[in-house]
């Protein structure tokens, strides 16, 4: 079966923006996560026997079937 699995953005944690530069500089801006485009999360398509086996290589994911 088809699934569309999505997962929080690795790079933003799932918080949808980015600092661009130091963390620590008062002066730092902090924009939209270029990975995710800002929304937090990933998806992707993949093939799977059933939900069971997306969720040991996707824990905590959402699963849609395609």
């Amino acid at each position: 079966m088809e699934f569309k699995i999505t997962i929080s953005c690795p790079d933003c944690d799932g918080h949808r923006t980015v600092y661009c530069g130091n963390a620590n500089d008062p002066s730092v801006k902090e924009v939209d996560c270029f990975e995710c485009d800002g929304s937090g999360e990933k998806s992707y398509t993949e093939v799977y026997d059933s939900i069971a086996d997306a969720a040991e290589d996707y824990p905590g994911a959402r699963f849609t079937y395609l």
